[in-house]
């Protein structure tokens, strides 16, 4: 038996919720990791999608993103739409850097 299953089973593939630790898919299988553009939801023991502007996560927060959606810029685990004073988008990353100290 699958211990990452709850209590109640859908079927020996599919259940209704999943033990500490493990967090329902959306094939309603209970997994370790959500995937990439999923968080595990620690309360809900759900997989659920990364926030908007997220393209993905961390593993267990849905807002503290690790890379971004197009047209945002990322910076500090966030999603901007432009680089904070000081900083520029690398064209190739779009990942916010420091400028050089002699701009």
């Amino acid at each position: 038996m699958d211990l990452s299953y709850k209590i109640v089973f859908i079927s020996n593939v599919e259940c209704l919720s999943c033990v500490y630790g493990f967090f329902q898919s959306q094939t309603k299988g209970c997994v370790l990791n959500c995937g990439s553009g999923m968080f595990g939801n620690s309360s809900s023991l759900i997989c659920e999608t990364c926030l908007s502007p997220c393209l993905t996560c961390h593993e267990f927060i849905g807002t503290k993103c690790t890379s971004c959606l197009t047209g945002y810029v990322y910076y500090d685990s966030t999603c901007l739409v432009q680089c904070p004073n000081g900083f520029y988008s690398d064209l190739n990353t779009s990942i916010c850097l420091d400028c050089d100290n002699t701009c």
